[in-house]
Protein backbone atom coordinates (compact mmCIF):
# COMPACT_ATOMS: atom_id res chain seq x y z
CA UNK A 1 0.00 0.00 0.00
CA UNK A 2 1.17 3.00 -0.94
CA UNK A 3 -0.71 5.75 0.43
CA UNK A 4 -2.29 5.53 4.10
CA UNK A 5 -4.93 8.06 4.71
CA UNK A 6 -2.09 10.61 5.89
CA UNK A 7 0.75 10.71 3.19
CA UNK A 8 3.08 8.49 1.36
CA UNK A 9 4.58 5.40 3.57
CA UNK A 10 8.13 5.64 4.44
CA UNK A 11 8.81 2.56 2.55
CA UNK A 12 6.71 3.14 -0.61
CA UNK A 13 8.33 1.04 -3.55
CA UNK A 14 7.19 3.11 -6.59
CA UNK A 15 8.25 6.70 -7.45
CA UNK A 16 5.78 9.02 -6.54
CA UNK A 17 5.30 12.96 -6.63
CA UNK A 18 3.66 15.77 -4.10
CA UNK A 19 2.41 18.38 -5.76
CA UNK A 20 1.83 21.58 -3.52
CA UNK A 21 1.74 25.34 -3.49
CA UNK A 22 4.50 27.70 -1.07
CA UNK A 23 1.51 28.92 0.82
CA UNK A 24 -1.63 27.07 2.04
CA UNK A 25 -3.35 27.48 -1.34
CA UNK A 26 -2.37 25.85 -4.55
CA UNK A 27 -1.44 29.17 -6.77
CA UNK A 28 -2.16 32.55 -5.35
CA UNK A 29 -4.37 33.72 -3.05
CA UNK A 30 -4.63 37.53 -2.57
CA UNK A 31 -5.55 37.13 1.27
CA UNK A 32 -3.14 35.07 2.59
CA UNK A 33 -0.82 36.34 5.01
CA UNK A 34 3.17 35.94 5.22
CA UNK A 35 2.12 33.38 8.13
CA UNK A 36 0.32 31.48 5.54
CA UNK A 37 3.70 30.88 3.52
CA UNK A 38 5.95 28.09 4.44
CA UNK A 39 9.45 29.04 5.56
CA UNK A 40 12.33 28.30 2.83
CA UNK A 41 13.69 25.49 5.47
CA UNK A 42 10.73 23.74 5.55
CA UNK A 43 10.21 23.58 1.65
CA UNK A 44 13.79 22.23 1.84
CA UNK A 45 13.04 19.81 4.72
CA UNK A 46 10.28 18.88 2.75
CA UNK A 47 12.19 18.35 -0.47
CA UNK A 48 14.78 16.43 1.02
CA UNK A 49 12.30 14.05 2.73
CA UNK A 50 10.54 13.72 -0.36
CA UNK A 51 13.47 12.81 -1.96
CA UNK A 52 14.63 10.25 0.31
CA UNK A 53 12.04 8.41 0.42
CA UNK A 54 11.52 8.29 -3.54
CA UNK A 55 9.69 10.85 -4.15
CA UNK A 56 9.66 14.27 -6.33
CA UNK A 57 8.24 17.64 -4.93
CA UNK A 58 6.35 19.71 -7.59
CA UNK A 59 6.13 23.21 -5.76
CA UNK A 60 3.05 25.28 -7.27
CA UNK A 61 4.20 29.00 -7.97
CA UNK A 62 1.15 31.21 -7.96
CA UNK A 63 1.38 34.57 -10.18
CA UNK A 64 -0.57 37.70 -9.36
CA UNK A 65 -3.15 39.38 -10.98
CA UNK A 66 -0.50 41.20 -12.89
CA UNK A 67 1.35 38.15 -14.00
CA UNK A 68 4.25 38.70 -11.14
CA UNK A 69 5.51 36.23 -8.44
CA UNK A 70 4.56 37.66 -5.30
CA UNK A 71 7.88 39.04 -2.89
CA UNK A 72 7.75 36.30 -0.44
CA UNK A 73 7.53 33.50 -3.20
CA UNK A 74 10.51 35.30 -5.10
CA UNK A 75 12.55 35.09 -1.33
CA UNK A 76 11.85 31.34 -0.90
CA UNK A 77 12.34 30.43 -4.12
CA UNK A 78 16.05 32.08 -4.57
CA UNK A 79 16.89 30.53 -0.63
CA UNK A 80 15.97 27.10 -2.09
CA UNK A 81 18.07 28.23 -5.64
CA UNK A 82 21.15 28.88 -3.17
CA UNK A 83 20.62 25.58 -0.93
CA UNK A 84 20.50 23.66 -4.49
CA UNK A 85 23.60 25.52 -5.81
CA UNK A 86 25.25 23.96 -2.74
CA UNK A 87 23.50 20.88 -2.17
CA UNK A 88 22.28 20.07 -5.39
CA UNK A 89 24.23 16.85 -5.98
CA UNK A 90 22.90 15.35 -3.47
CA UNK A 91 19.56 15.76 -4.96
CA UNK A 92 19.71 15.27 -8.61
CA UNK A 93 20.33 11.81 -9.49
CA UNK A 94 19.98 10.75 -6.42
CA UNK A 95 18.08 7.55 -5.61
CA UNK A 96 15.81 6.47 -2.33
CA UNK A 97 17.62 5.18 0.94
CA UNK A 98 17.86 1.27 1.10
CA UNK A 99 18.10 1.78 5.14
CA UNK A 100 15.72 5.12 6.25
CA UNK A 101 15.61 5.43 9.89
CA UNK A 102 12.39 5.92 11.20
CA UNK A 103 11.65 9.50 11.41
CA UNK A 104 13.90 11.85 8.78
CA UNK A 105 15.53 13.95 10.61
CA UNK A 106 16.92 17.86 9.28
CA UNK A 107 19.95 17.82 7.03
CA UNK A 108 19.76 21.51 6.79
CA UNK A 109 20.34 24.78 8.58
CA UNK A 110 19.62 27.99 6.84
Amino acid sequence: MVHNGKGIDEKSEYPWKESRGIGMSYGYNKFETADDYSSSKKIIDLLINKVGNRGNLLLNIGLDANGLIPVVMQESLLNIGEWLNLNGEAIYGSSAWEKRPSQATSLCFL
